[in-house]
């Protein structure tokens, strides 16, 4: 997110990324949509957004307001649902579509 941020003022990088890896540890550790609260962690986000001044893209917001839909959605359908489970397929498949692309352009560019 720093990286990508358009504006940053961060001026603790360690103590930032420290802070999200526990953000995305406790995230992943509760990928059950009867133990996830996607609320609470995005909020938790946007408070470290906010202490290391890093700007929140308006594309990730849009995100971070469509999970929370999703998960209202998949909780009242299936609380045992394990979203990473459910989005590995997905994500393997969008990766390898990435890669190829990827080494595509590599090709052609020689």
């Amino acid at each position: 997110m720093l990286s990508n941020a358009s504006t940053n003022a961060c001026t603790d990088v360690d103590s930032y990324r420290k802070e999200m890896k526990a953000l995305v540890t406790t995230a992943t550790e509760q990928l059950n949509l009867s133990t996830v609260k996607v609320g609470p962690l995005l909020s938790n986000l946007c408070k470290v957004l906010i202490k290391h001044k890093v700007k929140l893209e308006s594309n990730f917001a849009s995100v971070m307001l469509a999970v929370m839909v999703v998960e209202g959605l998949g909780r009242s359908l299936d609380p045992q649902l394990d979203i990473l489970a459910a989005a590995t397929p997905f994500l393997l498949r969008k990766a390898a579509k990435d890669s190829l692309k990827t080494l595509m352009n590599k090709e052609k560019d020689k």
